[in-house]
């Protein structure tokens, strides 16, 4: 899905590049203590991206990469360590779906969820172990995300795509947001079920085979 950060031998990382990346290294240093089984990461770097993109994760070379467009809050650089390291863990134990499968779309939602759901409590647990309150952390940033695929509310994502689509026509949507749109928020059902997967499950290695093996595999 990402071809990796914009760089080529001549780049030369901005001083906002390695102000974002002193924060990431130590947050996914935290998470991967947390996750836990030797989970490695062989780089983590800050680099300007577009669009909606907080981070990402680049399977075979083990790259998480943070947005350096992007101004993060202390939790969001836990939640965003957390969420590309879920990632990692379906790279790893190769849960994740052959783009060659009839639902390789819904098999991405449901990697999607779970990187933002257990990657909330694996952040709230890396909170808790630094101090401070990871279950409010963990339920807040749940509860977020929850907003965003909510279609009664007005953050959702999708509802906003067809109130958008509903004033411009659809030829105004942009094919590529809208995909990463469907790929990344999909109902609160689906988010509740996972949210209760982690609660019962709370090795991350362990919910995340459960997930998988409910929703992906077989589809």
């Amino acid at each position: 899905m990402w071809n990796g950060p914009p760089e080529g031998p001549d780049y030369i990382p901005t001083e906002q590049d390695r102000w974002v990346e002193a924060r990431a290294k130590p947050a996914v240093d935290r998470v991967l203590r947390v996750i836990g089984r030797d989970l490695w990461i062989s780089q983590v770097v800050a680099r300007p991206q577009e669009g909606m993109v907080l981070g990402s994760y680049l399977p075979g070379e083990r790259l998480i990469t943070f947005n350096s467009n992007a101004i993060m809050s202390r939790a969001e650089f836990e939640l965003i360590a957390a969420h590309e390291s879920v990632h990692a863990i379906f790279d790893h134990e190769r849960l994740d779906a052959d783009c060659g499968s009839r639902d390789w779309a819904g098999c991405l939602l449901v990697e999607e969820t779970t990187a933002y759901v257990l990657g909330a409590h694996i952040a709230g647990t890396s909170r808790t172990r630094q101090g401070g309150d990871g279950e409010a952390l963990t339920s807040r940033l749940i509860e977020r995300y929850r907003e965003a695929c909510d279609w009664s509310s007005p953050e959702c994502k999708r509802r906003r795509l067809w109130e958008q689509a509903i004033v411009e026509d659809y030829e105004g949507i942009d094919p590529w947001k809208a995909f990463q749109i469907e790929i990344h928020f999909g109902s609160v059902e689906l988010v509740d079920a996972i949210d209760q997967i982690c609660r019962e499950n709370p090795d991350p290695w362990v919910a995340a085979r459960v997930v998988a093996e409910r929703y992906i595999q077989p589809i």
